[in-house]
């Protein structure tokens, strides 16, 4: 038992991660159901049924409810963890930044000057 629940922190926990790299990117679209967080709970969901096929029993025989609620807190934590990894270490401008003004300034795209100058 305590396998499984050392494995599902694991997986959920790197679920999570690994959804908050990808996360700034929106891979899925930019609509409210294919935000990064919304498809890694739906990737949970669909594991915790292909679990309940497999051993045939239902999940919360395999995993108790409070190491599930649990390991769905922690992973959804993780995704914002993911988020702070891609964040300049250097103190530097973001790289995303750096290509939309290389993309703007070769395509002819010039920003108005700041009042202040």
């Amino acid at each position: 038992m305590a396998k499984v629940r050392i494995g599902w922190y694991g997986l959920v926990m790197a679920g999570g991660l690994g959804f908050g790299l990808i996360g700034e990117r929106r891979p899925f679209g930019n609509d409210m159901l294919a935000h990064p967080l919304v498809v890694y709970f739906a990737v949970v969901a669909l594991g915790l049924l292909i679990l309940r096929i497999v051993v045939a029993r239902p999940v919360p025989e395999v995993i108790p409810e409070r190491v599930l609620v649990a390991g769905c807190l922690s992973g959804c934590s993780r995704v914002p963890g993911g988020k702070l990894h891609q964040l300049p270490h250097d103190g530097g401008p973001d790289a995303t930044m750096i290509r939309r003004q290389e993309y703007r300034t070769r395509a002819g795209i010039f920003e108005p000057a700041s009042k202040g100058q």
